[in-house]
């Protein structure tokens, strides 16, 4: 005899597993700051944290005191996660908005580098 659920019940599961964010995007909420504050980039800096990022880079886009991004706690990153920063700062120097380095890690730097994109994400800048 084969049990299936009512479509009430099969609803309402996933209205319930649907409605809870994931662990990473409370702890990026938990992080997220407001625009005078830097963006403040995860430890690993990956494609499955680039949607969340991209909802918080647009605050810091809107935000009149330019964008800065704090990268000094990343200790991976993949080449999705540096597409959004080169995004990010195209668009804001595009913008007229400032882009700045709050603090960049090794590793950020480093992938930078290996990827050919410190110019594109002004590591040559950095502090």
């Amino acid at each position: 005899m084969k049990r299936t659920r009512s479509k009430s019940a099969s609803r309402t599961a996933s209205r319930s597993t649907a409605s809870r964010p994931a662990t990473s995007r409370k702890r990026a909420a938990r992080a997220a700051r407001q625009p005078s504050e830097p963006l403040r980039l995860p430890a690993a800096l990956e494609i499955h944290c680039v949607r969340h990022l991209a909802k918080l880079a647009r605050e810091h886009l809107g935000s009149d005191d330019g964008v800065r991004v704090d990268g000094s706690a990343v200790q991976s990153a993949d080449t999705a996660g540096l597409q959004l920063l080169v995004a990010l700062r195209r668009d804001a120097l595009a913008n007229g908005n400032s882009f700045a380095w709050h603090g960049t890690s090794p590793t950020l730097l480093e992938v930078g580098a290996v990827l050919g994109l410190s110019a594109s994400l002004g590591f040559t800048e950095a502090t």
